[in-house]
């Protein structure tokens, strides 16, 4: 009996230890199958030198991420710098100067600054960026105006759509008897963003052989606004500087509208003379600056002058002058057989500091409008030659 006891705890002992084994084999079984934890998602990072805190971390499973971005719109091409077109007769045209401003819009720019006495812009300028181009427009004093008779020689308008407009314009006016120019004058400003218009004007009669000091004054008064002064010439109002402009502008405005020339007149179609530059050669030099008395300008810019000081001194010199002296430029050559009469001609009249060679220096040259250079009388009309001088007469930084 006791042997049949022992037996039995024996037995119940082996079954209780075989039911706690497979209760842990099962166990472990089971902890093995179960899937691991989400792991936590990696802090963003704070910018350098951001004030934000990182975001918390978010620990839910993500259902449905974020589609990425699709393509959005395509940028808009900005056409005032995009490559010119081909000229007209297939070939590429000159690249505008290396130091213009390039456009800064594709289409109106805000009008400079104005100065106190000057005639602001009604509008600001217009010029058409779309297909950027050197646009050259030649045409007779008789297609603007069929009043004008006298000189009615091919007048050339230039201005560069590929830079940006320097809202003045430049109106050139070439030596005793020479056709409307210089031309290559014309050119160098139309590249650094000037209008430009070459003018056929009466420029035939040479003064220095007389002694009347008002002579030089009256001839040239009358080839600006056509009213009589003096037998030597005749010019009408149709034929004058004064009126030719104008009509210029106008025909222009109509004629090349992606130049807006139109800019250049008030909203009764009168010239705004404060946005336009008078730059001469030779007797046109002095052209120039004889104007500017009559007319408040932006600049009087004369190369190979100003002179009417052979055989006497001309009573114009000193006159009261519309535009400030400061706006008054003068530049001579010093193997220019004129070269004493320019210096005399600008002492008269008080141009700015004093005579300055532009060799070896750099602008604004001392501040002086009274400039000098080593070559002869053909030479201060090289502005190709004489870059930086002729840039600083124009005003271009």
């Amino acid at each position: 009996m006791f042997r049949n006891e022992q037996s039995s705890r024996l037995r119940s002992s082996v079954i209780e230890t075989g039911r706690r084994l497979a209760g842990a084999v099962t166990l472990a079984l089971l902890s093995g199958c179960q899937a691991p934890a989400p792991e936590s998602p990696e802090p963003v990072p704070t910018p350098v030198g951001s004030d934000t805190a990182p975001a918390p971390k978010d620990t839910r499973p993500v259902e449905n991420p974020p589609a990425m971005p699709g393509p959005g719109p395509s940028t808009p091409v900005d056409t005032a710098t995009a490559p010119p077109p081909p000229a007209a007769d297939g070939s590429s045209p000159p690249p505008p100067a290396a130091d213009a401003a390039p456009p800064t819009d594709a289409g109106s720019s805000p009008p400079p600054p104005v100065e106190a006495g000057d005639t602001p812009a009604h509008r600001p300028i217009n010029v058409d960026w779309a297909a950027g181009m050197l646009h050259s427009i030649k045409f007779k004093p008789s297609e603007a105006d069929p009043g004008a008779s006298r000189r009615d020689e091919t007048q050339t308008a230039l201005v560069d759509t590929r830079v940006a407009p320097r809202g003045k314009l430049v109106v050139t006016l070439s030596g005793v008897g020479g056709g409307p120019g210089p031309l290559n004058v014309a050119a160098f400003v139309a590249g650094l963003g000037f209008h430009a218009f070459a003018v056929a004007y009466e420029n035939s009669v040479n003064p220095s052989g007389q002694n009347d000091p008002k002579f030089f004054g009256d001839m040239r008064f009358e080839q600006f606004d056509g009213m009589d002064r003096t037998s030597a010439i005749t010019v009408s109002r149709p034929d004058c500087v004064e009126v030719r402009v104008g009509k210029a502008l106008a025909f222009l405005a109509s004629k090349n509208p992606a130049g807006d020339w139109g800019y250049f007149l008030d909203a009764s179609g009168n010239v705004r003379w404060s946005d336009v530059i008078f730059m001469g050669h030779s007797h046109g030099a002095t052209s120039a600056a004889a104007y500017a008395k009559l007319k408040r300008v932006w600049r009087a810019i004369s190369l190979a002058g100003p002179r009417d000081t052979r055989p006497v001194e001309a009573s114009w010199l000193t006159m009261p002058s519309a535009t400030p002296i400061e706006r008054y430029f003068g530049f001579t050559a010093v193997g220019d057989a004129q070269h004493g009469d320019h210096i005399k001609a600008m002492e008269a009249m008080k141009y700015v500091g004093q005579l300055t060679d532009v060799a070896g220096a750099m602008p604004p040259f001392g501040g002086s409008h009274r400039l000098k250079h080593a070559g002869g009388h053909g030479d201060s009309a090289a502005c190709d030659r004489f870059r930086d001088a002729c840039r600083y007469m124009l005003g271009v930084q």
